[in-house]
């Protein structure tokens, strides 16, 4: 009639497992999209006043404002939304993103990735990308020692760098039949 419990699992078996990651990911795409949002915001050029004393003992207030560069428009507009959506169909369509994008697949792959990603934030000097980029970093961080912490527990399993190579990962790749030899 008693049943034994049923023993936890362990800490890093829930700390590795694949609903740990996904969540961990989801966090890690909502820091991207708003520290993308806040970016947009950088647009128009910023615009500092400075006062100035003349010799004759009047001060005069000028503006000075400083262009937005154009390497900071090409990220915000095009690199950084083709950056996250790319990760979300790694992430959520799995199809899509093995075939040319098979470092996608493994927590090492995303994680160097999202540091990426994060190194691409940061290079706006302003607090709040700043803090973005160090949460992004952080989160990028874990996500590489779990993956370093799954492949030393089983190499060929998926979900790890060397599951690529392995025969069941052969076994499952459909590849296109060719009607005549090359």
């Amino acid at each position: 009639m008693n049943e034994p419990a049923a023993s936890p699992r362990p800490f890093i078996e829930v700390i590795t497992s694949d609903t740990a990651l996904r969540l961990l990911n989801c966090n890690v795409l909502f820091f991207v999209v708003v520290a993308t949002l806040l970016r947009f915001t950088r647009f128009p050029s910023e615009t500092t006043t400075e006062t100035v004393t003349q010799d004759d003992g009047t001060s005069v207030v000028q503006v000075i404002s400083t262009p937005v560069k154009f390497w900071f428009v090409i990220t915000t507009i095009f690199v950084l939304p083709a950056l996250i959506v790319l990760f979300v169909f790694a992430e959520f369509v799995k199809g899509s993103v093995q075939k040319y994008f098979n470092f996608l697949l493994s927590p090492i792959g995303k994680g160097i990735y999202l540091l990426m990603i994060a190194l691409m934030i940061v290079e706006v000097q302003k607090t709040a990308e700043i803090i973005f980029s160090m949460i992004i970093f952080v989160m990028a961080t874990v996500e590489i020692v779990v993956g370093i912490i799954r492949l030393t527990r089983d190499p060929q399993a998926p979900g790890t760098m060397l599951h690529s190579n392995s025969e069941a990962y052969e076994k499952s790749v459909e590849r296109p039949k060719l009607n005549r030899p090359i």
